[in-house]
């Protein structure tokens, strides 16, 4: 039985998978680099909360302080906690949604559309200019 969300999402998913060869400006490394960053960060949150982690990388690949490709980011020092760990990933679910959702997130933020406004961090802390979704609270 599979929801509206995750429904829509497949849907949506065949059909840019149909264009993103072309369209995506990311390699496919990059992109497993996020569908990473979304599934250790963010499997267990709603589809909002996972674009959002997306969505805090790709900004940080365009400002000076972090710069650099998506992998870069990723895997700068002391940002993302589970990178220290190298943990596996078990749920195959969960990390096909969170490939696709990185996928579906670099074209959409391609496009201008960004559900956090340009945020650079989340976390629990509030701040100024924070979107708070799912657990996460993105601020900039």
């Amino acid at each position: 039985h599979m929801s509206h969300t995750s429904t829509l999402l497949s849907v949506l998913a065949l059909t840019l998978i149909g264009f993103t060869a072309n369209a995506n400006t990311y390699s496919e490394k990059q992109i497993q680099c996020l569908a990473q960053n979304i599934y250790h960060e963010a499997r267990g949150e709603p589809y909002e909360g996972q674009l959002a982690v997306a969505y805090v990388t790709l900004n940080r690949t365009q400002d000076d302080y972090f710069h650099g490709s998506i992998c870069d980011v990723v895997y700068q020092k002391k940002q993302f906690s589970w990178t220290a760990k190298k943990p596996k990933i078990k749920e195959q679910k969960a990390w096909e949604r969170s490939k696709l959702i990185a996928i579906i997130a670099t074209i959409l933020y391609d496009a201008g559309k960004d559900n956090t406004n340009g945020a650079l961090y989340f976390d629990g802390k509030k701040r100024k200019n924070s979107v708070r979704i799912g657990k996460h609270t993105s601020y900039q």
